[in-house]
């Protein structure tokens, strides 16, 4: 028989919801005030601690490859202000400190050595709230620099190619293949390849480097293509034009390969087409130090949205700096260091050479000062003949880094890589036995070769069968 439930019962249901329900509030309760209090334990530890390094970033291609790049460290808490003498970079390198909410920029003055490793530490890191101190640390490994040349078949109908591979002698990457290139300019994303063509006039192919991509330029009709050079990282392109028909000679013209890819003439101070003896790309920048037919020295944006600027008049004009600051430029008293920003000429005389006197030819500056890379004719009493030499000069004496053997080869032309460590000089082993590769623009020997040498040491780290070394 059923048992009758009382009138004021509550429901099972209900009695059994109210007791899960409080049951269950009062868990939630006791757990959220367990992870307060685990929380609260953290936060307190992390107070009395200090800051701690969570993660670090930086570009090792990059590091080498470009001045003012940076190390950034991440705290796990906004930290005060680090200064530059708390920081400590092995091998010792110039840098700058900044810091902002839970970051640390550690910034370099200069390009890193390749293939280098660094160290950076950072001494007594306080946060902002307290002054409990921590160091900070990091390690890292730049990358092998490598360079690109152009390896000519050397014969008619032959496949003339151009190559990427490391001063460490790793793969051989091909990375055009064609008949009678003439130069070439290398840039992030795509290559850029001037050819000749059976009737003398020349082409320019863009190739791209993600998917092999290739576009013909279109240029003046009967154009010659010369002096091609590239903005590598601001994707600029310039090259000389002559155009027998019409009389052309040399004339710049400036390429924006992210824009429309038309070649536009770079004007005069009197707005026709500026004709160049010698021109070169300040580094990093769009704009351009041209010597004129003559004699002017200008800078021109090639890109074309700054004014002409004259800036002398000089004799040759052969390299920049590694910051575009100065150019070295010639009188006929010899070369000159030529600060743009103020107009001041600093004479570079050549050092001796184990005790001769030498003719001084192109210099590359390596830095701030006036150390730099020059090649030198030395006049040998006993053979009536000159011997060439690639020397790092330091203002004061020069050391030789390559000469030919038996003084029977010659320097061609030579090569610093950006950041200063590594030099290529383009040679022929034997001149007597020298034979033309035949080019209509820019015809080399058969048999140049480019050897790459460490400068601080000395050291061959090797050689290839080519030349135009770009970095």
């Amino acid at each position: 028989m059923a048992r009758e439930r009382p009138a004021d019962a509550a429901p099972v249901g209900s009695v059994v919801r109210r007791l899960v329900g409080g049951g269950f509030r009062t868990t939630l309760a006791a757990t959220v005030s367990a992870l307060l209090l685990v929380c609260a334990v953290f936060a307190t530890l992390a107070w009395i601690q200090g800051p701690k390094l969570s993660s670090t970033q930086l570009d090792t291609a990059r590091l080498v490859a470009a001045d003012d790049q940076q190390v950034r460290f991440f705290a796990n808490q906004p930290v005060a202000r680090v200064d530059a003498d708390q920081v400590t970079v092995t091998p010792a390198a110039d840098v700058s400190v900044s810091t902002s909410g839970d970051v640390i920029a550690v910034q370099f003055a200069n390009r890193l050595d390749s293939a280098t490793d660094y160290r950076i530490s950072i001494s007594g890191v306080t946060s902002l709230y307290q002054d409990r101190a921590a160091d900070f640390e990091t390690s890292f490994r730049t990358d092998v620099a490598t360079f690109t040349y152009l390896d000519r078949a050397g014969s008619p109908g032959g496949q003339d190619t151009i190559v990427r591979t490391s001063v460490s002698g790793g793969d051989r990457d091909v990375l055009f293949t064609g008949e009678r290139i003439a130069s070439f300019a290398e840039f992030d994303r795509v290559l850029v390849v001037a050819s000749t063509r059976d009737d003398g006039t020349s082409t320019v192919t863009v190739v791209s480097r993600t998917d092999g991509t290739r576009d013909e330029m279109v240029l003046p009709p009967g154009a010659v293509i010369d002096h091609l050079a590239g903005s590598r990282t601001l994707g600029v392109l310039g090259f000389t034009v002559s155009i027998a028909a019409t009389g052309a000679e040399n004339e710049l013209y400036g390429v924006d390969l992210a824009g429309e890819q038309t070649p536009t003439p770079v004007p005069a101070l009197d707005g026709t087409p500026v004709q160049t003896m010698d021109w070169l790309f300040l580094p990093d920048s769009a704009t351009a130090a041209i010597r004129t037919t003559d004699d002017d020295l200008l800078l021109a944006d090639l890109t074309g949205s700054e004014p002409v600027v004259p800036v002398g008049s000089y004799a040759s004009l052969d390299s920049a700096s590694p910051d575009g600051t100065v150019l070295v430029v010639g009188d006929v008293f010899g070369s000159l260091a030529l600060t743009l920003a103020d107009g001041i000429e600093s004479r570079l005389e050549a050092s001796p050479v184990r005790g001769e006197q030498p003719f001084g030819g192109e210099i590359a500056l390596l830095g701030d000062g006036l150390e730099r890379v020059q090649r030198v004719a030395v006049f040998t009493a006993g053979t009536g003949r000159f011997a060439s030499y690639l020397v790092l000069d330091t203002g004061s004496e020069s050391r030789v880094l390559y000469e030919s053997l038996e003084g029977r080869g010659s320097i061609e032309d030579f090569s610093v890589s950006p950041n200063g460590q590594y030099a290529a000089v383009t040679i022929v082993p034997d001149v007597s036995t020298s034979v033309s590769d035949g080019s209509p623009v820019d015809p080399m020997s058969t048999t140049v070769a480019s050897i790459v040498i460490d400068i601080a040491t000395g050291t061959v780290l090797g050689s290839v069968a080519g030349f135009a070394v770009s970095w």
